[in-house]
């Protein structure tokens, strides 16, 4: 792993994250979580990142919560990433809205709570991050939001062959004016979603459908195994966890890029929100919905997607009473105001489905009743930015 020097990043020409002495290994760990955003960064970044092989402390970490976080006279570190991968981070939480640091070993898969971060200080800056997607169809800017696993993807996926264009999904960015653009993450498509289309199957490599079939295939076994030896507690027990460890690695994750070749925008303008609800109802139906309700019911949204950083973030206040993030305290109230603006006088629809749902249809239904309202065009422009993987946000009129 050579040095490349300093690496910076940018989200929108909003949020700027550098890396310091970057290697190609650590760029690519980034990549991964944010997507291919690197620009230069004039000036000073609002996140800046460094790797090592070892964290070494000067003294013994006083743990804060046993295998999770611990912390030194004046550092705070946390001591394991995705699935209790061991290594360590020190994250400055008091830091974050401003200019944060945070030191990551290499021995960890991903920066931990990096975007959670990223999005906290987007919302310093005014902008507010939704658990959404966002794409574009004939000159319309849709704007979907919703709980995990309310159709989200599957909407934008609806959209790739009826050649829209992709703004983002997992994490969009709105600000008062509805403003939007996303994180350029790889998308995460289940094996579900191959088998109901054929299109998006043919992108996904020979050996990303080896892996799925191979991790459906050891679940159904889990599956066999259990009902079997389902008498026993301990038995079962393990298996039902082993299923569920291996059902949840039936996917394969592909860029936007690969998935909507030439139709990724950098920004676009919302004409109308959509918020997706799964339902037992085996009918998909479309209806108004009260700007009020939505951004109550998206409250609660962003404060569980949360969750986990703000357990990290309580640790490190234990640690350092009297070291806090203003941004962090006051999320809610700063989303609650963003929210009430972003969700005035604009067409909401609630779009309400069986899950799974039969991808095509949805985004059919959906479809027709937004022609039938007779949106108004979005401003938008394709932006070579998202092909070529540079961060800055361009629209033209």
């Amino acid at each position: 792993m050579t040095s490349a020097g300093s690496v910076d990043f940018a989200l929108g020409g909003v949020v700027r994250i550098r890396i310091e002495a970057a290697t190609d290994r650590d760029v690519a760990v980034v990549v991964r979580q944010i997507g291919p955003v690197q620009v230069p960064v004039e000036g000073d970044a609002d996140i800046v990142l460094s790797f090592c092989d070892k964290i070494v402390t000067a003294t013994p970490l006083a743990l804060v919560a046993v295998g999770e976080s611990g912390a030194t006279d004046d550092a705070f570190y946390i001591l394991s990433g995705k699935a209790k991968t061991p290594g360590k981070a020190a994250i400055a939480f008091d830091q974050i809205g401003s200019a944060c640091r945070i030191e990551c070993e290499r021995s960890l898969p991903a920066v931990p709570h990096l975007l959670a971060i990223i999005n906290m200080t987007m919302l310093a800056k005014g902008v507010l991050p939704l658990h959404a997607s966002a794409y574009v169809r004939d000159g319309v800017g849709v704007l979907v939001m919703g709980w995990a696993k309310g159709g989200k993807t599957e909407l934008l996926l609806s959209q790739m062959e009826a050649g829209a264009d992709y703004v983002g999904d997992e994490w969009v960015y709105v600000d008062p004016s509805r403003e939007l653009f996303g994180v350029p993450e790889p998308i995460r498509l289940w094996r579900w979603h191959l088998q109901q289309l054929p299109g998006l199957a043919a992108k996904a490599s020979r050996s990303a459908h080896l892996r799925m079939s191979g991790a459906s295939l050891a679940a159904t076994t889990c599956s066999a195994a259990e009902r079997v030896l389902g008498r026993s507690a301990a038995a079962g027990s393990v298996l039902r966890r082993a299923k569920g460890v291996l059902a949840r690695q039936a996917y394969v994750q592909l860029s936007p890029r690969v998935l909507f070749p030439g139709h990724c925008l950098g920004s676009a303008k919302a004409n109308v929100l959509v918020w997706a609800r799964s339902s037992e109802d085996p009918q998909i139906s479309v209806s108004s919905a009260e700007p009020a309700q939505l951004a109550h019911s998206m409250l609660a949204s962003l404060d569980e997607e949360r969750a986990p950083f703000l357990e990290a973030y309580r640790q490190f206040t234990y640690a350092f009473p009297d070291r806090r993030s203003p941004v962090v305290d006051n999320a809610p109230e700063l989303e609650r105001q963003l929210l009430e603006k972003i969700v005035e006088d604009v067409p909401i629809l609630r779009l309400d489905h069986p899950y799974p749902v039969d991808i095509a249809q949805m985004g059919d239904i959906l479809e027709a009743h937004i022609v039938s309202r007779g949106t108004a065009p979005s401003i938008v422009a394709a932006d070579s930015a998202a092909e070529t993987g540079l961060g800055e946000r361009r629209t033209h009129d």
